[in-house]
C-alpha cells in the first residue's frame, strides 16, 4: 500500500500527459485457497484501515486469526508453484518477493498447521487423487526448502508431523535426499517399507534412488512393486518404463507404457481479462539491459508470418499436457537410445498390427477382446519380483471388434496367478503361454492403446521436421553458404530437438534463434542446458558456468522489466552456482561483465536472500 502513495503519485508521464489525480483509496484481495473466501483490505489514504472476508455469495465477514494464516500459505504457494509458469501470467501483475528473515519460522508453522487440508487443494495434473503426502501443500513446502536451503528445520517439522501421521516418511526421506544425506533416506525408506509393505511411494523413491545408483535390478523390484501396490496411479508406472529403457529391454518398455493410466487434461479455469482501451507499461529506471529490453514487439501473428514452413506451426507435441506429456517424454527416450527403425520392429513385436489382424480373421482364428491390465497383489511377497523375464511369452488374444492396430483398450484387473511369472503378468497384463495353437504369434500380442498410436505419429512428425533440419543444415555447410531462419523457426527446431533429446543440437538452434532476437523462452531452455552440463566434471565447467551467470543476470532483467522480482527456478540455479564456485567469484564476473548496464544491484537482492538463509559458497 505505500507503494502506491509514493510511487504512483510521483511526478510521471501518464498517456504522455502529467496524471492530473492522486491515489485516495486501494483495495488488497487474496484468495484464501483453504476456505475458499476472498480476504479484503480497504485502506484509506490518508485514513482507516478494514480487512473483511467476502464468500462465495458476496457476504462480508470479519476475518479470524485461521483466515491470515491460510490466506498467508495460499499466496506463499501460489507464488513458490506458479511465478515462473507462463500459463498463470498476468500481464502488468506485480510479483513480490515473499521471502524475509523469519520467512522460515512462519512457513514452517503454517504447513504443520495446514497440513491435513493439503488434500482439499488438489494436486499437479500427473497424479489421479491428491493425498496427505501428494498435493499442492506438499509441492509448495519441498519448493520453498529448495529455495532456502533451510532442510534441518523442514526435517524437524516433518518428524513432528510423523508421530501423528507415519505415512509423512516418503517426506522425510526425500529431504534426507536433497540434503545429500543418503544413509539416513535409505534407512528412513527401508523403515518405511517395513512399517507398510504397500507404500507405492516410498516404493517408487527407491526405484529413483536405486536406478540412479546403477541397480536397475534391485530398481525394477522396487518398481514392480510400487506398480502393483498403485496401479491407478501414472508416476509408478512411469518409473518402470524408464528402468526398463534403462535395462535395454525395450519390448517390456513398450508394454508397460501401453498400460500407463491416463488421465484426461483439463485446461485452467482462468478469468479472461477485458481488452483495455489503453495500456501503460512504464519502464523501471534501474536495472536497464537494452539487449534485453530493447526487444521489437510483435504480435503472434506477424511472428508466424516469418515462418517459411507452415507445418513448424502445426506440430502436435507442444499441445500435450499431463500424463500425455510425460508418457510422450519416455517414448522419445526409447527411440534416442534405438532409433526410429528399430522401435518400429519392436512395435511390431508386441504389438498387433492391423494387416496380421487381417490375415488372422480371414483364416478364421477365433478372436476376443483382452482387457489390458494394471493387476494388484495381495501382499508385498507376492509383488516382488527375482529375475527379469527374458522374453514376452505372453497369451493375449486377438480383438474380435477391432478394425485397426490402433483400438482403444481399458485398464483392467487381473487375477493373481500362483507360479513364478504372476508378478510380471501383473503389471504388463501378460500371462505365460500354455498352449499353441492356430494364430499362436498373434496371440502373443497387445492391442495398442489409442493414445499410444497417436504418440508414435507426434514422435513421427518430430523426427521429419528434425531429419530435414539436421540433412539441411549439413547440406548448406558443406556448400559454405549461409543457412537461414527466422528467430522463431530456430526457437521450433530448437524445441524440437529438445523433446528428441539432441541437447546440443538444440542449445546451437537456440543460441542461432537469440542472435536474431531476444526469446526469453528460449533463454529457460538454455538456462537448463547450462545447468546440466556444468553438473559435468570436466573442462567444460567454466565456460558453462559463465554462460549460466549470464544467461540467469538477462533473465533477472528481463522479469524485473515487467515488474516480477520473484522466480525460484532462478534462486535455486543461482544457488547451485555460487556453491560451486564461491559468491565472490560470481560477484566479481557479474560486475566486470554488466557493471555499466546497472543489472548489478538487481543481483544484489538475490545475493542478500542467499547470504541470509546461509547457502552454501556465500562464506567465500
Amino acid at each position: 500500500m505505500n507503494t502506491l502513495t509514493f510511487s504512483l503519485g510521483e511526478n510521471q508521464l501518464w498517456f504522455g500527459k502529467h496524471p492530473m489525480w492522486k491515489v485516495h483509496s486501494g483495495i488488497y484481495c487474496s484468495y484464501n485457497a483453504f476456505s475458499r473466501v476472498d480476504v479484503r483490505v480497504l485502506v484509506q489514504i490518508p485514513g482507516s484501515v478494514e480487512a473483511h472476508v467476502v464468500d462465495d455469495k458476496g457476504d462480508k465477514r470479519p476475518a479470524t486469526e485461521d483466515h491470515w494464516t491460510e490466506t498467508y500459505m495460499s499466496a506463499m504457494l501460489r507464488s513458490l508453484l506458479f511465478a515462473d509458469d507462463d500459463m498463470y501470467y498476468v500481464t502488468a501483475c506485480r510479483r513480490l518477493d515473499p521471502l524475509s528473515k523469519d520467512s522460515g519460522d512462519k512457513f514452517f508453522s503454517a504447513f504443520e498447521k495446514l497440513f491435513y487440508q493439503g488434500p482439499n487443494l488438489g494436486t499437479v495434473s500427473e497424479i489421479q487423487v491428491a493425498t496427505l503426502v501428494s498435493n499442492l501443500l506438499v509441492d509448495g513446502f519441498f519448493k520453498f526448502v529448495q529455495v532456502t536451503g533451510l532442510y534441518d528445520q523442514a526435517i524437524e517439522t516433518v518428524q513432528r508431523l510423523q508421530e501423528q501421521e507415519p505415512t509423512v516418511v516418503s517426506l522425510l526421506s526425500k529431504l534426507y535426499l536433497l540434503k545429500n544425506q543418503e544413509v539416513e533416506a535409505v534407512q528412513t525408506m527401508s523403515k518405511g517399507i517395513l512399517e507398510n509393505p504397500r507404500d507405492a511411494v516410498v516404493l517408487e523413491q527407491e526405484a529413483e534412488f536405486c536406478q540412479r545408483k546403477g541397480r536397475l535390478d534391485l530398481a525394477m523390484d522396487c518398481a514392480i512393486r510400487a506398480v502393483n501396490a498403485s496401479p491407478s496411479e501414472f508416476f509408478t508406472w512411469a518409473r518402470l518404463v524408464e528402468i526398463y529403457t534403462k535395462m535395454g529391454d525395450y519390448e517390456q518398455a513398450l508394454l508397460t507404457l501401453n498400460s500407463c493410466p491416463m488421465f484426461t487434461y483439463h485446461d485452467l479455469d482462468q478469468h479472461r481479462m477485458p481488452q483495455p482501451s489503453k495500456v501503460h507499461l512504464p519502464l523501471p529506471t534501474d536495472g536497464t539491459l537494452d539487449e534485453v529490453w530493447n526487444v521489437e514487439s510483435k504480435s503472434i501473428a506477424e511472428q508466424q508470418q516469418e515462418v517459411s514452413d507452415p507445418e513448424l506451426l502445426k506440430l502436435p507435441a507442444p499441445t500435450l499436457r499431463a500424463t500425455f506429456a510425460k508418457a510422450y517424454e519416455l517414448l522419445t527416450a526409447i527411440v534416442s537410445n534405438i532409433g526410429w527403425e528399430s522401435l518400429l520392429k519392436y512395435r511390431t513385436r508386441v504389438f498387433v498390427m492391423e494387416e496380421e489382424y487381417r490375415k488372422e480373421k480371414s483364416a478364421g482364428a477365433p478372436a476376443s477382446r483382452r482387457n489390458s491390465s494394471a493387476g494388484t497383489a495381495t501382499d508385498a511377497e507376492d509383488a516382488t519380483v527375482a529375475k527379469p523375464p527374458e522374453a514376452v511369452a505372453a497369451a493375449a488374444q486377438p480383438p474380435a471388434d477391432a478394425t485397426t492396430s490402433t483400438n482403444t483398450t481399458t485398464n483392467g484387473t487381473t487375477t493373481n496367478n500362483t507360479n513364478e511369472h504372476s508378478d510380471q503378468a501383473s503389471v504388463t497384463g501378460i500371462a505365460p503361454q500354455s498352449k499353441k495353437g492356430a494364430g499362436g504369434e498373434l496371440r502373443n500380442k497387445r492391442l495398442c492403446e489409442r493414445w499410444l498410436d497417436n504418440l508414435f505419429m507426434v514422435l513421427y512428425e518430430d523426427l521429419r521436421v528434425y531429419t530435414v533440419w539436421r540433412a539441411e543444415y549439413i547440406h548448406y555447410q558443406s556448400q559454405q553458404m549461409e543457412y537461414k531462419k527466422s528467430a522463431l523457426e530456430w526457437e521450433i527446431l530448437g524445441m524440437v530437438a529438445h523433446r528428441l533429446h539432441h541437447k546440443e543440437e538444440a542449445a546451437e538452434a537456440f543460441l542461432q534463434s537469440l542472435k536474431i532476437k531476444f526469446s526469453h523462452r528460449v533463454l529457460w531452455k538454455l538456462l537448463d542446458y547450462y545447468l546440466e552440463k556444468n553438473k559435468q566434471h570436466n573442462k567444460s565447467n567454466t565456460a558453462a558456468t559463465h554462460a549460466a551467470v549470464e544467461t540467469i543476470v538477462k533473465l533477472v532483467a528481463w522479469n524485473h522489466r515487467w515488474y516480477t522480482e520473484f522466480s525460484p527456478i532462478l534462486y535455486q540455479a543461482l544457488r547451485s552456482i555460487v556453491a560451486a564456485e564461491g559468491l565472490v567469484k560470481i560477484k566479481s564476473s557479474i560486475e566486470a561483465q554488466f557493471s555499466k548496464q546497472g543489472v548489478l544491484d538487481l543481483m544484489e537482492k538475490f545475493f542478500a536472500q542467499l547470504e541470509q538463509f546461509n547457502a552454501p559458497g556465500t562464506e567465500n
